[in-house]
């Protein structure tokens, strides 16, 4: 069971149910990884100038912080059985949770019900580190 104090969630990628974490010490390795803050992360990611090498990353992370071993490869199999918005939404809920916001259910990210929403203005993240999903739709 997801605990989501510890910045985990369950959600189904390619195919089966699985346990993905983002952690602070995951936060940084991925700013590493991808040579971009947070910020600048969270904000292509929120107004759709990501790449989907920058999708991978983050999943990639947040299975292997929540157990999973796999390869590169893998990751991209289970990407190619789900749309980039479905992606982008899973990895706008990874945030979500990974920042201290409620992760109520999946469909927290959807429309205006989660903390996490995206936007297409200059700057989707607020004062309290939440990102906005409503171009999403």
């Amino acid at each position: 069971m997801a605990k989501p104090f510890r910045g985990e969630i369950e959600a189904e990628l390619g195919g089966e149910k699985r346990l993905l974490r983002l952690g602070i010490g995951d936060l940084e390795d991925l700013e590493d990884r991808l040579d971009m803050g947070l910020p600048a992360l969270l904000q292509a990611i929120a107004d759709g100038t990501f790449r989907l090498s920058h999708l991978r990353q983050v999943l990639t992370a947040a299975l292997e912080a929540g157990g999973w071993s796999g390869t590169d490869d893998d990751v991209r199999a289970m990407m190619q059985l789900t749309t980039p918005g479905e992606l982008q939404l899973l990895c706008v809920r990874l945030f979500n949770v990974a920042l201290g916001n409620n992760d109520d259910d999946a469909e927290a990210t959807e429309g205006n019900g989660g903390a996490l929403e995206m936007t297409e203005s200059p700057s989707p993240i607020s004062p309290s580190g939440a990102i906005s999903n409503s171009a999403a739709e």
